[in-house]
Formats: C-alpha cells, structure tokens, sequence
C-alpha cells in the first residue's frame, strides 16, 4: 500500500501541514527529484508507506500526476481561497463538471473519487473542531467538484484550510488537518473493505454542500462526486447525462444518489442514469 501525499511549495497552509505530519512521523529525505517533485520525502503514516512530494506552481494545474503508477491514493493538503474569507476545513474529490476548465485539469473530466477517505476526513475534522476552542470559527463541510487537476487512474482527495491567509498560517488548523490525514489513513487501511458508511453521489446544493455535509455526518452517506446547482445549470439535457454518468464511475462502489431541489426535467434525468445503474435515489 503507498500514497502519496502532493502539495505545492508556495503554498502556506500546504507546507504548515507537512510540517506537522513530519513532525508526527518517521521519515527520510529521499533526495533530488522523485516522480517530478522538487522535494520528496518517505514516510510511515498509520503505519502506512507514504511519500510526500512538494511540487514547485498549482496542484490544480498538475495533470501529470496521472502518469505517477504505484500509488492507492493522492492525497492534496491545500489552501482554499474564497471572497467571502470565512474560516473553513473541507474536503474534496477534483474535476470540471462543464465545459469549461478555470482552474485546471480538463472541461467535462472528473477525477477518481475516494468516498470512503473523504468521509473519515470529514469526520475526523469535524470532531477535532468541536474539541479545539481555537477552531470553533471554522465551519467544516466537504466542497463539491470544481476544479482540477483531472486524475482518472488514482483516487483524490484535496484537504483544504480556508479562506484567507490568517487561517492558512494557524499553527492549529495545520495540526488538526494533519492528524485527520494521518488518522483516516489509519482507520482506512483498518477496515478491510467493510466500509463504514454507506456510498453516495449528489447533485445540487451550492458550493459548500450543507445538504450533503449534514447527511454524511448525520446518517453515515460517504459522499464522491458532488454536482452543484452552479454547474448543473450549465449544462443541457445531454451533457448532465454525461456528467451524471461519469460521477457514478468516478465514485467506487455507489449505492446512493442523493438530488437536493431542483428543475423537474434535471432531476428526472439524474433519476433516469441512477436507475440504469442500479442505484438507489432520494430527492431531498
């Protein structure tokens, strides 16, 4: 088993938190460049082999970790930069759910999904939070699908601490981000295939998934690809089809397709791939 833990060295929050998982775990410098990374450095995390590579630019722009073989996962320690500059740790899978690619990776591409990490990450954030006075202004969610890079071989999952700088530097978000990366590696590689939640895809909601966030920490879905309204009113009836296609083979082992509000004609579409999959739906 080997992941690889990928993130940008001009990213603060990024490097903050590699700087807390190597301060929790066994390492050595693997030196010069490895797989393309400027540094790289071979790690036990859960007792798990992990390799952590530091890339010089964006990860969003990276495609080329497609061509990295060998790995069961990537995992993305992140910045996340918004306008509104709330304080925030949230989770996601990557891809361009439309025709278009702002912020890497390739138009009407999603990236292999890993549900089940996802949610241990989620969870285990979401706990911390509660036990950190410190944090208790940071709202923890997952995000939905919005950006790249495009990987289809390997499953990942970007880690994010948002909005502004002041949280990109807060020595306790990096702590507690790191030890929900190192514990939900632990626990996940301790399920043998017994997930502990129950698979899930949505479509709808906005941007920081409240619906789907709620449903996950509350009823146990673990959510891959999650399609927000913003993308989904881009698209015709033809394109959501593909897109509603791609998230059910880009999210391992569905069950569940979860549809928050919308138009009649989309959700009906939506329904209509679910059920030529076999998979369940709720309208929620």
């Amino acid at each position: 088993m080997k992941i690889a833990i990928i993130y940008s060295l001009s990213d603060l929050a990024a490097i903050g938190i590699v700087e807390k998982l190597i301060e929790n775990a066994m390492c050595s410098d693997l030196g010069g460049e490895v797989y393309g990374a400027k540094t790289s450095k071979q790690c036990v995390l859960g007792n798990v082999e992990a390799l952590l590579l530091g890339f010089d630019g964006e990860i969003v722009y990276l495609n080329s970790l497609d061509n990295l073989k060998g790995f069961n996962m990537f995992i993305v320690p992140s910045r996340h930069q918004s306008e509104a500059r709330i304080p925030s740790l949230t989770v996601h899978v990557t891809g361009n759910p439309w025709r278009r690619s702002d912020f890497g990776g390739e138009p009407m591409t999603l990236s292999l999904s890993n549900p089940v990490l996802m949610w241990l990450i989620l969870q285990d954030l979401y706990k911390a939070r509660n036990s950190h006075n410190t944090l208790s202004k940071f709202s923890i969610s997952y995000e939905v699908t919005h950006h790249g890079p495009t990987i289809r071989n390997t499953p990942i999952t970007f880690v994010e601490i948002g909005s502004s700088e002041n949280e990109w530097r807060d020595a306790v978000a990096q702590e507690v981000v790191a030890k929900a990366i190192e514990n939900s590696i632990k626990m996940f590689y301790s399920l043998k295939d017994k997930p502990p939640c129950r698979v899930a895809i949505g479509f709808g909601g906005s941007h920081y998934a409240p619906l789907f966030t709620r449903r996950a920490l509350e009823k146990g879905e673990c959510y891959g690809h999650m399609i927000p309204n913003y993308a989904i009113k881009e698209l015709s009836v033809e394109d959501l089809k593909l897109v509603a296609e791609m998230a059910i083979e880009m999210t391992p082992n569905a069950q569940l397709v979860v549809i928050e509000k919308m138009r009649s004609e989309l959700k009906n579409t939506i329904i209509a791939v679910a059920k030529s999959h076999g998979l369940e739906h709720v309208v929620a």
